[in-house]
């Protein structure tokens, strides 16, 4: 089983966000801007480095 938050790396039209999942009391999802895959990466690569603000 996964521990919360969970992310995820999304695409769609040709842009691309991450998803952050939390589960508390209740499910909070929050996502990121739709942007170029190449930001959406950058994003991606610094949130499994820790370094994600």
């Amino acid at each position: 089983m996964c521990r919360t938050p969970v992310f995820e790396l999304c695409s769609g039209g040709g842009l691309w966000f991450v998803r952050r999942l939390s589960v508390s009391d209740s499910v909070e999802i929050a996502e990121s801007e739709w942007v170029c895959a190449a930001v959406a990466q950058r994003l991606w690569e610094r949130i499994l480095s820790g370094q994600a603000s």
